[in-house]
């Protein structure tokens, strides 16, 4: 009896150990499991974690790159001129540097800084930002130029009243466009318009865009002194000739000009604008004696004898006239009658 009891305590006791064991590996397989998945959760967390920051990132740079394209943008649409050769009166200039002397040109106008008209034409131009005021002097240039407008990076600076080293007197524009003689700030440099170096300096300016070069003073483009609009006067007969023959010689294209009048009535009033710098004329006399005056005028300037010539009848004779800086050209005569025939070219 106590051999069965026995044997039935020992049996059971191993079914009982047995299945405490199959507990445990079942508890070691699930926890195990569990870990697996808690890792593969991280590793999905983590990489999303990566994504989000590389998302972040390309955000941050995307942005910080339309920032500086919308800094870029900021300024007037200008155009710096890469220019080969600049010449002063036919000569070419030796000094010139494209890195310092610069050239830009803005709504259909031309710029030049400081520096290239202090080195070619010894002009001293100053910038009184406060009080919308330039000052146009003669001399080497210590002027060094105080940025406007600190957050563009070019903008136009309005001009209301000038210095003229020329007149030694205050000067404001109120016959031609103001816009003419505002200047312009880029990149921290001051660039002054093309037609304060005509007026003010009485230096011509031209492109030469065949030949990628810019011309102060004299130039090399001619044009025919029928080609400039004129007037002339009441007392005098002005005929353009596309060609006209005296003496047996054709002379070829130019203006035959009769007068009568017992006064000084004898009139060609040309327009010029300041675009030239002066104007070569062949003079024949036809009939009579002409006494004739050469008058330049100009709102800035005001009006100025050149020159005066006598022409004597059947004399031919060349004379050249500087009109560099003024807006108008004048012929006029002293005496009461005479017919010549004239040719000639400004540039």
């Amino acid at each position: 009896m106590k051999k069965i009891l026995w044997i039935l305590f020992t049996s059971t006791l191993l079914v009982l150990t047995a299945c405490n064991s199959g507990g445990d590996e079942d508890a070691a397989v699930d926890a195990s499991e569990e870990t697996a998945n808690e890792d593969v959760e991280e590793e999905g967390t983590s990489e999303e974690e990566q994504d989000n920051d590389v998302t972040e990132e390309t955000e941050e740079t995307e942005a910080e790159e339309a920032t500086e394209e919308e800094e870029e943008l900021l300024g007037l649409d200008l155009r710096e001129l890469d220019i080969d050769e600049i010449t002063l009166d036919l000569e070419t200039w030796t000094n010139y540097d494209p890195e310092t002397h610069k050239i830009i040109e803005f709504d259909q106008r031309l710029y030049f800084n400081t520096q290239l008209l202090s080195d070619l034409l010894e002009a001293d131009i100053r910038y009184d930002a406060t009080n919308f005021f330039a000052e146009a002097f003669v001399g080497e240039t210590e002027y060094t130029h105080t940025t406007v407008f600190e957050d563009r990076s070019s903008e136009l600076l309005e001009v209301n009243e000038y210095w003229r080293h020329d007149t030694n007197d205050y000067w404001s524009n109120d016959t031609e466009r103001t816009e003419d003689y505002h200047f312009i700030e880029s990149d921290g440099e001051l660039f002054v318009p093309e037609r304060v170096v005509e007026m003010i300096y009485y230096t011509a300016v031209n492109q030469v865009r065949q030949e990628n070069k810019m011309e102060f003073g004299v130039g090399t483009v001619e044009t025919n002194i029928t080609d400039v609009e004129f007037v002339d006067g009441a007392h005098s007969t002005v005929q353009e000739r596309t060609s006209f023959t005296y003496q047996g010689e054709n002379l070829g294209e130019g203006l035959e000009v009769e007068y009568s009048s017992f006064s000084r009535n004898l009139e060609i009033q040309y327009m010029t604008n300041g675009d030239f710098a002066e104007v070569e004329l062949e003079l024949w006399g036809i009939e009579g004696t002409s006494e004739l005056v050469f008058i330049v005028n100009g709102a800035i300037a005001g009006e100025k004898v050149v020159e005066t010539f006598t022409l004597e009848e059947e004399s031919h004779e060349t004379i050249t006239i500087p009109i560099g800086g003024y807006n108008g050209f004048r012929i006029e005569t002293e005496n009461s009658n005479g017919k010549f025939f004239a040719k000639g070219v400004f540039r």
